[in-house]
């Protein structure tokens, strides 16, 4: 059905929309209660007992100065959310000094003469049920909304153009979730409740970071696919971690070959999150983690260390390329020189993203900080003042061009007292912390003290695991956004890195996203405080339970992502993923699981890749059987994963995420954590295993079928890396991990690092030739997209 939404155009600065008489003592209607992010506060209406009917389309009509015209953002954003569900339109512009009433009463008209159901849009400078100050929107913020559908039509108040959309957001979830778990797909027309809903988020700002410096760099197609998904999830800030990957005009030998983001590409990604009320914020790294820069000659002599450090931990598990030398050079000196640098890098970033005035600038872990160049310097006045003056230096680059520095705080914290005082006002402290327990609350607690902004940084645990560790994830979520609402946090910013190559497909990051989209709106914590903008709402018959959140997040990763309902799967085979590491145990350092340990560390050139590091330690016979079981269970529900018609229509037009290969990317995750637990097990009872697992030394005869099942995935994920992102030296670079467990499983303790390299070349040359093959083959028989997927 060809959808078109009706946009009436008045000038309308309300007095404040009364909603009827609703009563708040019953519980939310079930397609209230999986709402995501959950609303701050609804209330079912006492004058419509069993709910509204949408049909025959929506006719929304905008009205407020703010609200743009027919051709304005939110318009345009209204139109896209209408279309995506089907739900049908017209567009009608009206005189924007026509009163209230005579807007309202227009409305109703035109949409009751094309059989429409009229959505009454209104900006308002005050709302009735949302708390009272000189001015509320300052208070709430400029997304808080209203939502009443229990009238004659429906009415969405706001204060502005974000506020507008997100109740607009709302009630089309309303509709479209009622209608994905009934399993039809009433093109026109939906049901849902009568009810109140007065909604803002507890934190104002709510971003993802994607890492694109760890070898994946995702296709515009799949960039423009998660913005989508983000945007449903109300997230209003993206970022992109970039440490060599973004393609600087005056730069090329550091991004060449590694599928960088163009300057064109991060402009038209930026619009695209504009339009759908995101702002693209640019990340560069620009102190530690310049180890892709500085090992090109050109670039060296800006390195605080020129042969690099033994005092950084091994590299070629984290953040090298696992090609590349151990001893990098790895932070810029802090002198004028990198500043030159810095401020021409700033310069093509603030133009490539135009709708930020926040750079990342990242800062974190400056570990050989006073090895070399700054060593006198450091000896003269400290490295914390060596570091704050260079971090001051930078702020200084950005304000001369209108703009303002965030930075990962963790060097701040080793001594706040020496930063606080001098730090710029208009800086803000990325507080990172990815376990559960980590200190966000006495941290935010004591920046916020002083004047300092900060926004609470989590993640998403799903690297350096493969499967994720999604009970941790959701702990770290919680205690995160929690802490941040209390202590009144600018943000929260959840990461989702890729040390060790990228290797997890971006399905095991998405309970995580669930998580922080529902829990940075309403962190469901209360505060008696007179400033206090949370709501705290909690469904009326729910208790905040780890059950409770795992069970809702495996629901909306299937019905926001894949648009699939209560049949879907993807979301109980992730909790399931997501918590045999736990049953395996980890390493004595955090963000890691076991399993990877054994399958992507017991092979490198060096065993001990820090000396608190023991492949193996934890593990044993049992758990390594319950978490095979565990692996099981969840082929099992994959192997009924919904294949009906309905599921493929709602994913047509809902801007989900291919099923079929999702599918693909969860069994691959299943077969290839089921390697590392019998190659755990082969560990376990080999008599040299002791402490550590080393896989070299495990008999030929035993791996034999190990190491074919492991060379199967190998070329397997390189099919599907391929589908999702881009090819390049960091693609290549993943698949030459695993290709070096198989080598070492295949000749044992004779494995050299060099054969690895020479055997990888050769295979991954003949599978280009293979490629090169079927594009001819393809072409020959008039596959087209055939041929362009090979290439």
């Amino acid at each position: 059905m060809r959808s078109l939404v009706m946009v009436v155009v008045t000038a309308l600065l309300a007095q404040g929309y009364a909603a009827p008489t609703a009563k708040s003592d019953v519980l939310w209607p079930a397609a209230i209660a999986q709402l995501v992010p959950m609303p701050q506060a609804v209330t079912v209406s006492a004058t419509t007992g069993g709910g509204v009917e949408l049909k025959g389309g929506v006719a929304a009509c905008l009205s407020g100065e703010l609200f743009g015209g027919d051709d304005g953002r939110l318009a345009r954003a209204v139109r896209r959310e209408i279309a995506q569900h089907e739900a049908g339109g017209v567009v009608l512009a009206l005189e924007p000094r026509l009163d209230p009433a005579s807007a309202e009463t227009l409305c109703v008209n035109e949409a009751t003469a094309r059989g429409m159901t009229p959505v009454f849009l209104v900006q308002q400078a005050a709302m009735e049920g949302f708390d009272q100050g000189e001015n509320q929107a300052q208070l709430h913020g400029d997304e808080a909304y209203l939502l009443d559908t229990g009238g004659a039509h429906v009415v969405i108040a706001a204060f502005g153009e974000a506020g507008a959309f997100r109740g607009m957001q709302t009630l089309m979830q309303m509709c479209f979730h009622s209608d994905i778990d009934a399993e039809v797909g009433r093109k026109g027309s939906c049901r849902i409740p009568a009810v109140v809903i007065r909604d803002w988020p507890d934190l104002p700002n709510r971003g993802v970071m994607l890492d694109v410096s760890r070898n994946r760099v995702h296709t515009m197609k799949t960039f423009e696919l998660l913005v989508d998904s983000l945007a449903a999830l109300k997230f209003n800030q993206l970022q992109m971690y970039t440490e060599h990957t973004f393609a600087y005009s005056a730069h090329r030998a550091v991004w060449a070959q590694t599928g960088a983001i163009t300057p064109h590409e991060a402009l038209a990604l930026s619009e695209y999150c504009y339009e759908r009320f995101i702002t693209l914020v640019p990340n560069q790294q620009s102190f530690g983690h310049m180890q892709h820069w500085l090992k090109h000659t050109e670039y060296r002599e800006l390195a605080e260390s020129t042969v690099g450090s033994r005092a950084l931990w091994n590299f070629d598990y984290c953040c090298a390329m696992f090609s590349d030398s151990e001893l990098l050079p790895y932070s810029l000196a802090p002198n004028n020189s990198s500043l030159s640098l810095l401020g021409g890098l700033y310069d093509e970033l603030l133009t490539s993203f135009p709708h930020s005035r926040a750079v990342n600038i990242g800062m974190d872990e400056t570990y050989d900080l006073g090895h070399d160049v700054s060593r006198k310097e450091v000896a003269r006045i400290g490295k914390t003042t060596v570091y704050a003056n260079f971090l001051n230096n930078i702020s200084s680059i950005l304000q001369h061009r209108g703009a303002h520095a965030m930075f990962w705080g963790d060097i701040l914290f080793e001594h706040p007292h020496l930063f606080l005082k001098t730090l710029p006002k208009d800086s803000i402290v990325l507080d990172w912390g990815y376990e559960a327990d980590a200190p966000f609350a006495n941290r935010g607690t004591a920046l916020k003290s002083h004047g300092v902004k900060s926004y609470v940084c989590p993640g998403t645990s799903s690297w350096l695991s493969l499967g994720g560790r999604v009970t941790n994830a959701l702990r770290n979520v919680i205690n995160a956004a929690q802490s941040g609402a209390s202590f009144g946090a600018e943000g929260l910013l959840i990461t989702d890195w890729g040390d060790g190559g990228h290797l997890q497909p971006p399905v095991v990051s998405f309970p995580a996203f669930v998580a922080a989209a529902d829990f940075s709106w309403n962190a469901r914590v209360q505060k008696s405080s007179p400033g206090w903008r949370g709501g705290g709402g909690l469904s009326p018959e729910k208790q905040l339970t780890m059950g409770g959140v795992m069970d809702r997040v495996a629901q909306n990763v299937d019905r926001i992502f894949l648009a699939q309902g209560a049949g879907g799967v993807v979301g109980k085979v992730l909790m399931v993923l997501g918590q045999v590491y736990s049953q395996v145990g980890r390493q004595t350092i955090p963000n890691r699981s076991a399993l990877w340990d054994i399958l992507m560390l017991a092979n490198r050139k060096d065993t001990w890749v820090r000396k608190d590091v023991m492949i193996g330690r934890n593990i044993d016979k049992t758990s390594l059987t319950s978490a095979i079981q565990s692996l099981n269970s969840a082929q099992l529900l994959l192997d009924a994963a919904p294949s009906s018609a309905h599921a493929a229509a709602w994913a047509a037009r809902a801007a989900s995420w291919d099923s079929k290969l999702v599918y693909e990317e969860l069994s691959w995750v299943l077969r290839i954590l089921l390697v590392a637990c019998q190659l755990g097990l082969l560990c376990v009872s080999h008599p040299a295993h002791g402490r550590s697992c080393n896989l070299a030394s495990l008999p030929r005869k035993d791996t034999k079928d190990i190491v074919k099942e492991l060379d199967l995935l190998i070329w397997k994920v390189r099919d599907m890396w391929l589908k999702r992102s881009r090819g390049g030296n960091g693609f290549e670079d993943s698949l030459l991990r695993l290709r070096h467990t198989s080598y070492v499983l295949k000749n044992g303790e004779h494995a050299d690092w060099n054969d690895t390299l020479h055997e990888f070349r050769g295979w991954f040359t003949q599978a280009k030739e293979n490629a090169t093959q079927k594009v001819t083959h393809n072409k020959m028989h008039g596959d087209i997209e055939g041929s362009a997927h090979e290439l």
